[in-house]
C-alpha cells in the first residue's frame, strides 16, 4: 500500500512539472528581457522532469514495495512538498486574463515574474529536489539490478559448487550418523564449557586438540560441540573421519567438502569460493595445499571483520587418527596452523584424536602458541565416574522400558559393579547394553 501511495505522489509531481514547463516555454517565446534567466530555469526544469519521469517508471516496477529509498522519501513528505512548491510556482507563472487577452492581439504582455535573487532560490530548491530524487532513483535501480543479478548468480553458483566432491556422511548431523550419541545433560560439563569458551574468545589459541585413549568419548563430545555451535549459528564446517568407511577414512574429499559447507554459511564466502573454482576448474585435482589455499584460505582472507568484535569461525575435525595416510594428517595440522595469518577473521579448529605419534609430531611441528591441548583420559576419575553413572542410568531406563523390566532392575550392587568395570571408558558403558 505504501508503494502505491508513493507512486501516486510521483505522478502528481510529474504532471505539475510538465504544466510548469509548458508555461516556461510560453514565456521563452514572448519575453525578451529575461531570456537568459528563463533559459536557465527551463533547462533545470527539464532535467528535473527527466529524473521524475524515470522515478515514475521505477515506481511501476512489480518490485516497487522493495524500493527502500524511494519509499523512504515518500514517507518523509519530500514528494508532497515538492508538488506543493510546484503548484505555487505554476500559480505565479500563470498569465492573468488581461495578459492572455493582450497576447491574442499580438501584444507582448507577459512579464517574467522573478527577480534574479528569487530565481536563484528557485533553482536551488529545484536542484535539491532533483538531487534527492536522483539518489532514490540510483539507489533503488542498483538494488533491483543487483537483486535480479543475484537470482541468476545463485543458480550459477550452485552449478559451480556441484563440481566439488563431497564426502557423504562426513558431517555430524548426516543421516548416516543419526543413531550416534550426544552428551547427556549434566555430563562432560566442564570440558564442554571449556571448549565453547575457547571457541568464542578472541584471546584464545587457534586450535584446540582434544586427545584421549580409545573409548574416552571424544567423538560424542565433538558431536555435542558441533550441534551446539550449529544452534548458535557459529559452526563453519565439520568433518568426522571414520576408518574403513570409504571417503571418511582419508583426506581425498576433505577440503572440497569443507569448502561446500563453508559456502553454505555466507553468501559472500559462497561467491568467493565459486570465483576460485571458475578461475581454476582443476583445483579439486590439485594438492591439499592448493585446495586449501584456493577454496578456503583465500576466500576467508577476503572477508571483512566487524568493527566492534572480530569474526570468529569454528571448524570441527573429529577422529583425525582415523584419517590416512599419515602425511596428510600432518599436512592438515600445518595448514590449520597457517590460519594465524588471517587478518579480518579469527580461525578456530577443534581437533579430536587418539594421541598417536604422527599426530603428536604434527602438533610439535607447529608453535605451541597456536594450539591448546586437553588430555581427556587425565580427567579426575570421580568426574568421569559421575558422568558414566548418569549415562548408564539413562541407558538402563531405556532398556527397562523397552523390555518391561521391574523398577528395581538391576540391583544397586550390580549397577555399582557395572560402573566399576567401565574403568572410566565410555565405550565400555555404551557397548555394555
Amino acid at each position: 500500500m505504501e508503494a502505491v501511495a508513493a507512486a501516486a505522489s510521483i505522478v502528481g509531481v510529474l504532471e505539475i512539472s510538465l504544466k510548469v514547463l509548458s508555461l516556461t516555454v510560453e514565456y521563452s517565446t514572448q519575453v525578451k528581457s529575461a531570456k537568459e534567466d528563463i533559459s536557465r530555469f527551463r533547462l533545470e526544469l527539464e532535467a528535473f522532469i527527466q529524473v521524475v519521469r524515470s522515478l515514475h517508471e521505477l515506481s511501476q516496477n512489480p518490485e516497487a514495495s522493495k524500493l527502500v529509498t524511494f519509499n523512504s522519501i515518500a514517507r518523509s513528505g519530500s514528494i508532497q512538498q515538492c508538488e506543493l512548491d510546484l503548484k505555487n510556482l505554476q500559480t505565479k507563472l500563470k498569465p492573468s486574463k488581461g495578459e492572455r487577452a493582450m497576447s491574442r492581439y499580438g501584444v507582448r504582455a507577459l512579464k517574467w515574474p522573478f527577480e534574479s535573487k528569487e530565481l536563484h532560490n528557485l533553482l536551488v530548491a529545484l536542484e535539491r529536489y532533483k538531487s534527492t530524487f536522483s539518489t532514490a532513483l540510483n539507489a533503488d535501480q542498483s538494488y533491483l539490478i543487483l537483486e535480479s543479478g543475484v537470482k541468476l548468480d545463485l543458480a550459477e553458483q550452485d552449478r559451480c559448487l556441484s563440481k566439488l566432491s563431497y564426502a557423504v556422511g562426513s558431517n555430524f548431523d548426516s543421516n548416516e550418523r543419526e543413531n550416534e550419541p550426544y552428551c547427556l545433560p549434566d555430563t562432560r560439563v566442564e570440558i564442554l564449557s571449556q571448549i565453547l569458551e575457547w571457541s568464542a574468545d578472541p584471546g584464545h589459541k587457534s586450535i584446540f586438540w582434544l586427545n584421549g585413549m580409545a573409548g574416552t568419548g571424544k567423538s560424542t563430545i565433538a558431536r555435542t560441540i558441533a550441534r551446539t555451535l550449529t544452534e548458535q549459528k557459529r559452526l563453519a564446517a565439520n568433518f568426522f573421519f571414520s576408518r574403513g568407511r570409504g571417503d571418511l577414512s582419508h583426506a581425498g574429499k576433505l577440503l572440497s567438502t569443507i569448502a561446500v559447507q563453508l559456502a553454505a554459511t555466507s553468501p559472500t564466502l559462497k561467491r568467493y569460493i565459486c570465483e576460485a573454482i571458475s578461475e581454476n576448474s582443476d583445483v579439486i585435482r590439485q594438492s591439499m595445499r592448493d585446495q586449501w589455499t584456493q577454496l578456503i584460505y583465500k576466500p576467508l582472507s577476503r572477508l571483512e571483520g566487524g568493527s566492534q568484535s572480530p569474526l570468529i569461525i569454528v571448524f570441527v575435525f573429529d577422529a583425525l587418527d582415523e584419517c590416512g595416510p599419515q602425511d596428510d594428517v600432518r599436512k592438515l595440522i600445518q595448514l590449520l596452523a597457517e590460519t594465524k595469518h588471517l587478518v579480518a577473521v579469527q580461525f578456530r579448529a577443534l581437533v579430536t584424536s587418539r594421541p598417536e605419534i604422527p599426530i603428536q609430531l604434527g602438533f610439535r611441528a607447529i608453535s605451541g602458541k597456536l594450539h591448546e591441548d586437553f588430555v581427556l583420559h587425565n580427567i579426575a576419575p570421580p568426574v568421569v565416574q559421575h558422568d558414566i553413572e548418569i549415562f548408564l542410568r539413562h541407558e538402563i531406563n531405556v532398556m527397562r522400558d523397552e523390555h518391561l523390566l521391574p523398577s528395581d532392575w538391576p540391583s544397586k550392587e550390580k549397577f555399582d559393579l557395572l560402573v566399576e568395570r567401565c574403568s572410566g571408558l565410555f565405550i565400555y558403558a555404551a557397548t555394555a547394553r
